[in-house]
């Protein structure tokens, strides 16, 4: 008895000794509930199912993955729509990545990981900063469910197989659409099934007119994949170019102005065999609903172009009229001393420069904000939070910028108004129209 009693006493020693350690080691701990691993990944089980192998790199993973901090979930797969992710398994690009944590965790499996936040979306997300609600030296925390783990040749069979069904219950989903939908028309030659639901007036649409009509398009089992109704824009289609599916072209062939259909296309007048990423799965029929608002014949249509195209000439000469008239009204509107340049840049000093002059075939990192003269900003590189880099006198750059920057200093900044030639010229740029000066508010960072 007495040695029995002696035993009892040790076990509860050890135990509250145990108890004490650990307790010791969770309030030591800067995250409490998590341990390491022998890298230094922290870590929490929340499930776990043993299992005989854990995954390996390349292996293919299902997940249900969320993160953020510890208050805030900033993405979740499900609410993605993706119920589970795939991904694949690859090598860690920094030291107790989220891959690390992957590389632990079975089938059936949930675990809790934390990494850097500055490493995640620097190297794994490749973004240029953080997002606002971190800083940086936080910890993100990746929420992860393990569904299932398998190997690129399970994955590949198991998709020859999910093929090969749909591809032999197709014709079967069709009729029972249509009878389902008592669908009486019979289908054309390429199998689609066009159901009017209003006829249209007029002649049908030719090759190389315009049609302008609504489109929403349906997988068969009624997901909706487009429609240019919640979009708030009909589509403008010239008919016989590549748009769509040829299913779509062949509809709105047979449809006149006003005409509403409803149709349904078989998968080899869609996607086919291949369907179309993770939108459409292979041999999958599709549903259109299609109302023709206005069909431009191509004749008319080219009369329309050559007026757009002449009242863009006219523009153009406008433009370049009264191009040195609004430089002139700027320079004079805000007060400006400065004579222009040979070239017809004006270079206006803000602050003066105190590090090295801007050399040629020298690095310069140059921060910006580009607007035209009206003060529309069209670009500015402190959205970004990162100055642009160029090698000065390369030619990357428009020329009033090769010419202004070679008169600046390290620390400087400057504005300068640039004539359309030493910039976008005749054609403009994006939203530069042509024949436009333009103001560059410009801090030459750095050079190296």
């Amino acid at each position: 008895m007495d040695f029995l009693k002696n035993i009892l006493s040790f076990n509860g020693l050890a135990v509250l000794t145990a108890f004490l350690f650990f307790q010791s080691c969770s309030e030591k701990s800067p995250y409490p509930g998590f341990q390491q691993n022998e890298n230094g990944l922290w870590y929490k089980k929340i499930t776990e199912y043993p299992a005989d192998t854990l995954p390996n790199e390349t292996d293919i993973l299902s997940v249900h993955m969320k993160y953020g901090t510890a208050d805030s979930i900033i993405y979740d797969s499900k609410k993605k729509g993706m119920h589970p992710m795939r991904m694949v398994l690859m090598p860690s690009n920094y030291k107790n990545d989220v891959y690390e944590g992957l590389k632990m965790m079975h089938r059936g499996d949930s675990m809790v990981f934390l990494t850097s936040a500055d490493s995640f979306f620097l190297k794994t997300g490749n973004v240029k900063r953080l997002p606002e609600l971190f800083k940086s030296g936080d910890m993100m925390y990746f929420y992860v469910k393990m569904h299932n783990i398998e190997t690129e040749e399970q994955m590949n069979a198991q998709k020859a197989i999910w093929v090969e069904s749909l591809k032999n219950s197709e014709e079967g989903r069709i009729n029972e659409y249509i009878q389902k939908n008592n669908i009486t028309e019979d289908p054309t030659a390429s199998g689609i099934y066009v159901h009017y639901k209003k006829k249209g007036n007029g002649i049908r649409p030719h090759v190389g007119d315009q049609v302008n009509l609504h489109l929403d398009i349906y997988l068969i089992d009624g997901s909706l994949l487009y429609s240019s109704r919640q979009k708030g824009k009909p589509w403008e289609i010239i008919l016989g170019k590549r748009f769509d599916t040829p299913a779509a072209s062949e509809i709105i062939s047979m449809m006149s102005k006003g005409s509403v259909v409803h149709a349904v296309a078989p998968s080899s007048m869609a996607y086919g065999e291949e369907g179309r990423g993770t939108m459409v799965p292979p041999y999958t029929p599709l549903l259109y609903d299609m109302e023709v608002l206005e069909i431009i014949p191509e004749k008319e249509l080219k009369k329309v172009r050559d007026a757009e195209i002449k009242k863009k000439e006219i523009d153009k000469e406008k433009a370049k009229k009264e191009e040195p008239v609004k430089i002139q009204e700027y320079i004079r509107e805000n007060n400006i001393t400065e004579q222009p340049r040979e070239s017809g840049l004006y270079f206006v000093e803000q602050v003066p420069g105190t590090g090295p002059m801007a050399e040629n075939g020298r690095k310069l990192k140059v921060h910006y904000t580009g607007m035209l003269l009206d003060g529309t900003i069209f670009d500015s590189s402190l959205d970004r939070g990162q100055p642009y880099e160029f090698v000065l006198g390369a030619g990357r750059v428009i020329d009033g910028w090769d010419e202004g920057l070679a008169l600046m200093r390290v620390g400087g900044k400057a504005r300068l108004i640039i004539p359309s030639a030493l910039a976008y010229g005749p054609n403009g740029s994006g939203a530069i129209p042509p024949y436009a000066p333009l103001i560059f508010d410009v801090e030459l960072v750095d050079m190296e």
